[in-house]
């Protein structure tokens, strides 16, 4: 994918690259990857452009001493080995270049693989992350629940028990009423009886002195 977009790149499709990042850690790493993969095919450009112009300017060379020799029919057997021994140069020089070039080869696709590889580490973490930010939001939700279920019966046992003492006072406040009408009304009972009482007391009191008056006026009237 970082392959595709250098070799396609464009200044938005970089900054949609860097931006389709799930996270800030990733986009650094993405960053930084393809800063490497820029430098690094700077430098192979560099070198193939180089041996290139090598490859070229010996191959120029090798042509115009091939065009000399070939005019030269007469040249001596020591021009021949040396112009063998030119070609053979030029044969190794050009193999030794394919062999790079097959490095080369080799090498981005290693490079590929390893960049593979790290996207792929990348999605593994990210996934990760999610699961565990999936799970510590649920076990948050659970606790949150478990709170306010508590808090809840908390609340609940209170307004009972709260509701129990309204009702255990009302019912003493009834009592104490009740008692102290009972109360009331013994001793009201109580005072009339007493009244009651002493009226029968003044009233036997009362005859008793009639009688005696009676008795005395009959012992009077005797005499």
């Amino acid at each position: 994918m970082v392959r595709y977009t250098y070799k396609n790149r464009t200044s938005s499709d970089m900054i949609v690259f860097l931006f389709s990042a799930a996270s800030f850690n990733d986009a650094i790493r993405r960053l930084q990857y393809v800063k490497q993969y820029r430098n690094y095919r700077a430098d192979q450009a560099i070198k193939i452009t180089s041996a290139s112009k090598q490859l070229s300017n010996k191959i120029t060379v090798l042509n115009i001493q091939k065009q000399k020799k070939d005019f030269v029919l007469t040249a001596q057997q020591q021009q021949t080995k040396i112009l063998e021994a030119e070609t053979a140069e030029k044969d190794k020089i050009v193999t030794q270049l394919k062999g790079k070039e097959k490095e080369l080869i080799a090498g981005l696709a290693q490079k590929k693989k390893a960049a593979d590889d790290l996207n792929r580490a990348i999605s593994a973490a990210i996934r990760k992350e999610i699961e565990l930010a999936r799970k510590r939001a649920l076990e948050e939700k659970m606790r949150e629940q478990r709170a306010l279920k508590a808090k809840q019966e908390q609340e609940k046992k209170l307004a009972a028990q709260k509701k129990a003492e309204q009702y255990a006072l009302s019912l003493k406040l009834k009592q104490d009423e009740e008692a102290r009408k009972l109360e009331e009304a013994r001793k009201k009972q109580a005072e009339k009886k007493n009244r009651l009482s002493l009226k029968n007391k003044n009233a036997r009191k009362m005859n008793v002195n009639s009688l005696r008056k009676k008795r005395n006026a009959n012992n009077e009237n005797v005499n």
